[in-house]
Parts: C-alpha cells; sequence; structure tokens
C-alpha cells in the first residue's frame, strides 16, 4: 500500500498522505472491510493520474501460508479472509488481477477445509492453472552455455546431454549439476568441462552434492510423503525398480499390478498428477498411453534410499 502512494505521488498535484498501516495484532477479518475500501480508493485515484487498471499482485510461494489440517483454527480463518478480501477486489470490483506462482496449485483445488465450522476455501476453482513445462534439451542447453560464456568457461555436448538427461529439463537441477562439474572439473590452466571428466560426477552425484541429495529428499519425495499420495510414490518406485530410465510402461501395466491395492481411478489421478509436475513424461503416439521417467537423477536417489529386500516388492515379475 505504501508502494502505491508513492507512486500516486509521483503523478499527484494534490497533496498525498502517507498511509496509516493496520494495526498488525488484529486478525484479517476485523480489517477486511475498511482494507477493501482503502484498496478501492487508492487505486481508483490512480487511475485518475493517468495508471491504468486492474492492478496486478503477484503472489509467490503460497504454500508457505496454506493452511495444513494441524494448524489452528485461527490460521484458516485468516486464510480465507485474506484471500476473500482479494477475491472481491478482482472479481466485484474488477480492480485487481491475482497472479499465483506456487509448485503446486493446491490453493486452487481446496474446497473444504478439514476443519470444523469453518467456511470453504474462497479460492477454490478461482485460478486458471498452467504449468510450467521442464526445459528441452535445446533450452537446457542454452541457458547453460550461456552461464558458463559469462563465465569463460567451455562445456562439451555430450556433457550438456546427459546434464539434460539426468535433470529432465529441471531447471533447478540441471544448474545444480553444472555447479558441481565447475567446482570438480574446472582447473585455473584449463576453464573447461569435457565428459570424460564429468562421467564420474553425473554417473553417481549425490556423493559429491549435498543440495542435490536434500533437494531430491525433501523438495520432491517429502512433499509425496507429507500429501499421503501412496499410489503416486508406488507408482513411482515400480517405475523406477521394474524398467530403465528410458523405458516406456504400458499404463494398463501399471494398473494391473496395483488392482489390489488402489482402484483404477487412484492410479490415473496420480499418473496425471506425477505427469503434471514432471515426474513422469507420458507417451501417446501410440493407442495406448505410457509412461517413462522424467527426471533419472530422482531414480538414483531412490535407489539409494532402499535396500534390496524393500526394492523387491516394486519389482514387476
Amino acid at each position: 500500500m505504501v508502494k502505491l502512494h508513492q507512486l500516486l505521488k509521483q503523478k499527484s498535484s494534490k497533496r498525498v498522505l502517507t498511509p496509516q498501516l493496520f494495526e498488525s495484532d488484529q486478525a484479517a477479518a476485523q480489517i477486511a472491510d475498511r482494507f477493501i475500501k482503502r484498496i478501492t480508493g487508492l487505486i481508483q485515484e490512480l487511475i485518475k493520474v493517468g495508471y491504468k487498471s486492474p492492478m496486478v499482485l503477484c503472489l509467490d510461494e503460497v504454500e508457505r501460508i496454506l493452511p495444513l489440517p494441524s494448524d489452528e483454527k485461527s490460521r484458516f480463518e485468516e486464510f480465507n479472509s485474506f484471500f476473500g478480501t482479494l477475491r472481491t477486489l478482482s472479481q466485484d470490483k474488477r480492480l485487481l488481477s491475482l497472479l499465483v506462482a506456487d509448485v503446486h496449485p493446491d490453493c486452487n483445488r481446496i474446497n473444504h477445509w478439514d476443519y470444523a465450522n469453518i467456511p470453504t476455501n474462497p479460492v477454490f476453482g478461482f485460478f486458471k492453472e498452467s504449468f510450467v513445462s521442464p526445459f528441452l534439451a535445446h533450452e537446457t542447453q542454452e541457458m547453460l552455455l550461456d552461464i558458463s560464456k559469462s563465465m569463460g568457461i567451455e562445456i562439451d555436448t555430450k556433457t550438456l546431454e546427459n546434464i539434460h538427461f539426468l535433470s529432465g529439463g529441471h531447471p533447478f537441477i540441471a544448474r545444480q549439476l553444472s555447479s558441481l562439474l565447475y567446482q570438480k572439473c574446472v582447473a585455473k590452466s584449463n576453464p573447461s568441462i569435457q565428459y570424460q571428466d564429468a562421467q564420474k560426477y553425473l554417473n553417481n552425484p549425490f556423493r559429491y552434492s549435498g543440495i542435490l541429495k536434500d533437494y531430491c529428499s525433501k523438495n520432491i519425495w517429502q512433499d509425496l510423503e507429507k500429501r499421503h499420495f501412496e499410489s503416486a510414490m508406488s507408482i513411482f518406485c515400480v517405475m523406477t525398480f521394474s524398467f530403465s530410465d528410458t523405458e516406456l510402461v504400458a499404463e494398463q501395466k501399471l494398473i494391473d499390478f496395483f488392482k489390489d491395492r488402489f482402484t483404477e481411478n487412484e492410479c490415473l489421478d496420480a499418473l496425471l498428477w506425477l505427469e503434471s509436475v514432471g515426474l513422469l513424461n507420458r507417451d501417446e503416439s501410440t493407442e495406448i498411453n505410457r509412461y517413462e521417467i522424467r527426471i533419472p537423477l530422482l531414480t538414483q536417489w531412490l535407489k539409494m534410499q532402499m535396500k534390496q529386500e524393500e526394492a523387491q516388492q516394486w519389482k514387476i515379475n
């Protein structure tokens, strides 16, 4: 709000007073009406001095404020009041556009909260979802070549191809693999990364990079665990221990394997989710749907987590 007043000051010939902030100890529900009134008036004044509406509000990492079943009632109430207010400014007042960036679209898909006597989620189904696809091979190479060029380093084509394969086009993973190779392979006398030197580290990067190890554990697998997404974890385990990273697996084969454990609908939901978040690729070139691993690096990590007897349960005979 302070920033909006600063914009108004820059263009308005009138005297613009610095806004008084709302009391931090008050619940969102208590100040919602005043907030709507103040923002409405402010945006209308900005329109008068030449700015166009609607104002765009960008929110990142919404999962950090998304209520969890273990949270207190007040957290659900705050979330509902906050997003209910923003929805009013967007849908009713037509003064605000919301852009939300997040790893998962949970805030848009949860309708009823797991808490008694709490109104439903005000932004359920409100946003148009658009998933950002992993990079294609040439995009990964372009990104890494741009970075290496700025550092005065050369990377050979085979190394770039292997980084893309292991990362599945995931920018963060690709950059971390490149960072590892820079640390291990680049010498002052020879500022280049050649596959013959890089192969050792690409074959098992977890022996050398705690960042990659933590990312697979905390950002990918623990996310599945906290969702209790048993069907998705089980399907990924079967894909890891029964097939190679480049092998296409028929959808029906997976459904049949889990027929005594999950319904067909549960399997399909899991496959759709794994595809949407970039963990599996779906091939539709034939009459049957087939899937393959999108991030082979994750299968390397998963194989390190299980003893041989544990892994055996995920093998299709």
